[in-house]
């Protein structure tokens, strides 16, 4: 039930991409609302990051669904996808160099993994209503673990449970690989 699209995003409230002109969305691009009962991802080709000492994340996403059931998380393989792993969590012990990560879970429709997940509107009962990103935010994280590997490929997995769908989606844009930047103390 996949319903990954490409192109520029016109729903009453994912109305753009994050920048340029077109992004990844689910849903269809004019059309509020995606699948009931979706499991679907957005898969990358394979990277090398023989030489990434400290690889680094960062893209943009917009989530409007409906929250604690429907949302999206992001997954590595370097097994050239026969495994995946979830990159996060929402209660990460260490911050650093995480920014907008996972806000909601585990959700059930997500195999009970960490999301993105709720919506800015108000008026869809009996629908759960609460925790959207109300716009475009830049997610970062570290991934060391990925560091030396010759082959890794990222997902953005989207889930959706068979009710209350009537949202505008999971939308991402400018993904990013690169060196972690350095980390600065300041302390007397």
């Amino acid at each position: 039930f996949s319903d990954w699209n490409w192109g520029t995003p016109s729903k009453p409230v994912i109305k753009m991409a994050g920048s340029g002109v077109k992004c990844w969305i689910t849903g269809g691009l004019n059309v509020q609302g995606y699948n009931g009962d979706e499991n679907a991802w957005l898969k990358t080709p394979c990277f090398d990051f023989t030489n990434l000492k400290h690889p680094y994340l960062k893209f943009k996403v917009f989530w409007e669904t409906e929250g604690k059931n429907d949302g999206a998380n992001i997954q590595y393989s370097i097994d050239k996808g026969v495994t995946w792993q979830t990159i996060g969590s929402r209660n990460e012990v260490n911050p650093c160099l995480t920014e907008k990560w996972y806000n909601d879970g585990p959700l059930i429709s997500l195999g009970n993994q960490d999301a993105w997940s709720g919506n800015m509107q108000s008026s869809k009962p009996p629908c759960i209503v609460s925790g959207g990103s109300a716009g475009w935010v830049t997610a970062r994280h570290n991934v060391p673990n990925l560091a030396g590997n010759p082959n890794v490929i990222f997902r953005f997995l989207f889930a959706s449970n068979t009710g209350c769908n009537e949202f505008d989606g999971f939308a991402v844009d400018d993904f990013t690989i690169e060196e972690a930047p350095a980390s600065t103390a300041s302390f007397t």
